[in-house]
């Protein structure tokens, strides 16, 4: 199934050639829009956006001053403060749909009471505390709770939605995508002249072929990062400000002695607040050295799906001995055919550089994440062919989500994938990742999704030695050696028949021309 937008609109240009992102118009993208990228863009039109932005947060902090004395200033502050997720752009976290989380509800009180904090607000003004004296929203989120980048983005892109608006339109004149008249855009458009938000427009805009009546608004991919890719951590940064300066050194000696586990955030914020020459220094290191997304080397595999879109047909699979499912038996078959071909693309001579960031240099494993996308690409490839299989990424249990579950009729297939080289615990559980996976994870997605049969996929980045890190083989054997129990309980519901546990393995493999 085609899902990106050159895949619908049949634009055939090479990534590295294309301008703006190429959106998945079914699933939300994990991409935002980074501020500090605006504000040094390549294209001066979007840096005087940045600068108009910087105005409008001059204006909420001037109607703050007075919304402080009076309960219909602070409506109308929280009016302007009240931001809700842009769909038309296709970008968050969430997998399932574009209708993701966003702001939480509650997000608008958290930015009125950041400007209500006299202290943390004041900073606002403060022009010479940020880089070229504009402010940057990324301020808001040093002092907020709970809010992260795609938060950031979204209200971004909110500010600059006209902008948007403009530049798909642009663009889809020079590569003939059609516009629909008048299409209603649900997201909310900033008047700067009114000083107001505007809802409920009209535009000529590309529609979804996707999802009747939904718009489309472009983003050029010179203003996004991954959100895997965000690493900016607050904590980190400051105290490496405090330790290289001497007279701050000295002043926040007993906040530099910690390990860094021990500083809490509020310490950290006492300090921004306390000395601006802190909170000036850490916009400075924060704004150094951003870059955008680069799409075409797909580092976190967000275009998987446009990827393998293709990849498979009906007489590839005929000739290995695949057809469309009369049964059971035959619907198992297929979903073992995309296991295992998942499986050989990682331990063939090539596809295991897709396992680590740093690909052939195999010294930084990728996230779990980044490999399930190209399950995820590979197996809407395939299930794509076949009208009565429905196969569905991040299903949602109300205990958590299960990474896949694959339809046929009334068979129900789990599948979920951990990593062996996580080991990570939780509050509530001491039972190290990989295995907790197995022992609580997918019998709870199991049981509330009703299913049959259950596929738990790990990945080995570690065996013999490579890298000098510890073989993770104990670990797939202590799945294994787990698997029966498991199984046994699952049983005791009639309906379950089949767990099945598959390791891949991920290490480095000479090249077939050196084997």
């Amino acid at each position: 199934m085609s899902t990106h937008i050159t895949d619908v609109f049949n634009i055939d240009i090479p990534e590295k050639k294309l301008d703006f992102f190429d959106a998945n118009l079914a699933y939300d993208s994990p991409v935002f829009i980074d501020p500090f990228l605006l504000q040094y863009s390549s294209e001066e039109k979007e840096r005087e956006l940045f600068h108009r932005m910087s105005d409008f947060f001059l204006k909420v902090y001037d109607v703050s001053l007075v919304a402080r004395l009076s309960e219909k200033e602070i409506r109308e502050l929280k009016s302007l403060v009240t931001f809700k997720e842009p769909t038309s752009v296709y970008m968050g976290y969430t997998a399932a749909s574009n209708k993701g989380k966003g702001p939480s509800k509650h997000f608008a009180d958290k930015l009125l009471a950041f400007f209500l904090d006299v202290t943390k607000s004041r900073y606002v003004k403060e022009a010479k505390a940020f880089p070229q004296g504009m402010y940057n929203p990324h301020n808001i989120r040093i002092f907020t709770d709970g809010l992260g980048p795609d938060g950031i983005s979204d209200i971004t892109v909110s500010l600059i939605l006209d902008y948007l608006i403009k530049y798909t339109q642009i663009q889809a004149n020079k590569l003939g995508i059609e516009l629909t008249p008048n299409m209603p855009l649900n997201d909310r458009v900033f008047d700067y002249i009114e000083n107001k938000w505007i809802s409920g427009g009209l535009y000529d805009l590309p529609e979804n072929p996707l999802k009747e009546g939904e718009p489309i608004v472009f983003v050029p991919k010179r203003l996004l990062r991954a959100l895997d890719d965000d690493n900016d951590d607050l904590k980190q940064k400051v105290k490496y400000i405090l330790k290289s300066d001497p007279e701050l050194s000295l002043k926040f000696s007993s906040l530099i002695e910690k390990p860094l586990d021990d500083i809490s955030i509020d310490a950290i914020r006492k300090a921004l607040m306390t000395d601006e020459s802190i909170h000036k220094a850490y916009f400075e290191l924060t704004s150094e050295g951003r870059k955008p997304y680069n799409f075409a080397g797909d580092a976190h595999n967000l275009l998987a799906l446009k990827t393998f879109d293709g990849s498979y047909d009906i007489k590839d699979l005929k000739s290995a001995g695949i057809t469309a499912p009369q049964n059971e038996k035959e619907f198992i078959k297929l979903v073992e055919y995309l296991i295992e071909d998942f499986k050989d693309y990682f331990e063939d001579s090539t596809g295991w550089k897709d396992a680590w960031q740093d690909g052939s240099k195999a010294e930084k494993p990728k996230i779990e994440v980044d490999i399930g996308r190209i399950f995820w690409g590979k197996g809407t490839a395939i299930f794509g062919l076949f009208e009565e299989i429905s196969f569905i990424p991040e299903r949602g249990t109300n205990s958590g989500f299960l990474d896949f579950e694959i339809i046929w009729r009334n068979v129900r297939i789990n599948i979920e994938l951990k990593l062996l080289k996580n080991d990570s615990t939780s509050n509530k559980s001491s039972i190290p990742s990989y295995l907790h996976g197995l022992q609580v994870q997918l019998p709870k997605y199991i049981k509330k999704t009703k299913a049959n049969h259950a596929y738990y996929i790990t990945g080995q980045h570690f065996k013999n030695g490579n890298l000098k890190k510890t073989n993770h083989t104990y670990r797939a054997n202590a799945i294994r050696k787990a698997l029966p129990e498991v199984e046994s309980q699952l049983k005791k519901d009639n309906k379950f028949k089949k767990l099945n546990y598959v390791n891949i393995d991920m290490t480095p493999k000479e090249s077939a021309s050196k084997s």
